[in-house]
């Protein structure tokens, strides 16, 4: 039977996740130039870092959910992560009877305004 150490898991896990950050980076130049124009290859790689920090701590885990996540916010305009810290926003991330997926789709409709802030 195969074993994995703590340690292997944490090399492999670290692995995963620069991946995932590489390749959220470059959709973004994809999808977005003029956002990573604007911003910078650096403030973006710093904002995927935080949002997908922020996902993770959420229960946010999926590889399409983060990435929606990310999405959303980079969407949602220059202080798009200040409405993270928004009662509304900390309510539904806060939600423990929420999935991932769920919390993304409330985040998008409200901050949409197809639902209200409350």
């Amino acid at each position: 039977m195969l074993s994995i150490r703590p340690d292997q898991m944490q090399v492999f896990s670290g692995y995963v996740l620069e991946n995932f950050r590489e390749r959220m980076v470059q959709r973004i130049a994809d999808v977005h130039p003029k956002r990573l124009e604007e911003l910078g290859k650096p403030a973006v790689e710093a904002l995927v870092d935080r949002l997908l920090k922020e996902a993770l701590k959420h229960g946010i885990q999926k590889d399409n959910e983060v990435a929606a996540f990310i999405e959303l916010f980079l969407n949602a305009g220059p202080r798009s992560e200040e409405q993270l810290q928004q009662p509304w926003a900390r309510k539904i991330l806060a939600a423990p009877a929420l999935a991932g997926g769920a919390k993304v789709g409330l985040l998008s409709l409200t901050l949409t305004g197809r639902l209200p802030q409350s």
